[in-house]
């Protein structure tokens, strides 16, 4: 491990698959080049922030994000109106959507947790072979998928295949947490949901997919990995002042923020926020 630095070895793991990262501050983060060419950071007036968590790719090219400067007034613009309720008010404000839920792990089905706890009917479609440990598949996932209605199918066999086509077909929202190859050999992505639902929001989340591609927008990611690489292990991590007095702020033992999962479930939440603005794009 010595022949290599973190950052070599970081992309050298994570351009055969394996999800890895270089455990930074959250200072090295904001200055990461790649995540500010993918304006998952931005320079707002000569300080770095925190890009959009969420966006909608049929919306076109964004602005800059731009400083607020003190005391200027804030718009009060708040774009086209909500659609016209009609009939009886609902219980939930989701009712009468529907979400293809694809997603595995935490991240992902947290979002499809939300839709559902919003009143939304969530179709859960899995595999019926692990893709994790029991932790994940069971424990984790016996608070994730409340609220569902939950199918194991094979997606290479024909009748699971026409399973999925029908839940697409009747879908508001699909859900995914995969690679752009993975959508596309599923048949979910973009190009095929035009053809058999033109209607529906394609929800994909990525750990490291900003506003614009790069070279790391298909790496792959998880919520420690993410912890280390965004400055969470050293902000959370025991540090003993005479070393951090001597060495700067990131000194100290990197540790986990809760062991897990901070991240995934922020990701999952604003996921589903921005599933929320695509909605109201579609039906304003």
């Amino acid at each position: 491990f010595l022949e290599k630095t973190a950052g070599e070895w970081e992309a050298q793991l994570e351009g055969v698959g394996l999800p890895a990262a270089k455990i930074q501050t959250w200072r090295a983060w904001m200055e990461d080049k790649d995540a500010r060419k993918a304006r998952i950071v931005a320079n707002v007036g000569g300080e770095y922030q925190l890009g959009r968590t969420a966006w909608i790719s049929s919306a076109g090219e964004y602005p800059d994000l731009q400083p607020l400067e003190k005391g200027a007034a804030v718009s009060k613009d708040k774009g086209a109106p909500p659609p016209a309720a009609t009939g009886a008010p609902k219980a939930r404000p989701l009712e009468g959507f529907v979400i293809a839920d694809f997603a595995n792990v935490i991240a992902g089905p947290a979002c499809g947790r939300m839709f559902a706890e919003l009143g939304a009917t969530v179709y859960k479609l899995g595999p019926g072979i692990p893709q994790h440990g029991p932790m994940v598949m069971m424990v984790w996932q016996a608070e994730l998928h409340q609220g569902k209605q939950s199918i194991i199918l094979d997606a290479k066999k024909p009748a699971a295949r026409d399973v999925i086509r029908k839940a697409v077909e009747s879908a508001d929202v699909v859900l995914l947490n995969k690679m752009d190859n993975q959508l596309v050999s599923l048949g979910l992505n973009r190009e095929t949901l035009d053809v058999v639902n033109r209607k529906a929001v394609l929800l994909q989340l990525k750990s490291h997919q900003g506003e614009k591609y790069t070279m790391k927008s298909n790496w792959n990611g998880y919520d420690p990995a993410l912890q280390g690489k965004t400055g969470l292990m050293t902000r959370f991590g025991p540090h003993d002042p005479a070393e951090v007095a001597a060495k700067g702020a990131g000194a100290g033992t990197p540790n986990f923020h809760g062991v897990a999962s901070c991240v995934d479930y922020l990701t999952g939440y604003m996921a589903m926020w921005g599933g929320l603005a695509a909605l109201y794009a579609r039906d304003a």
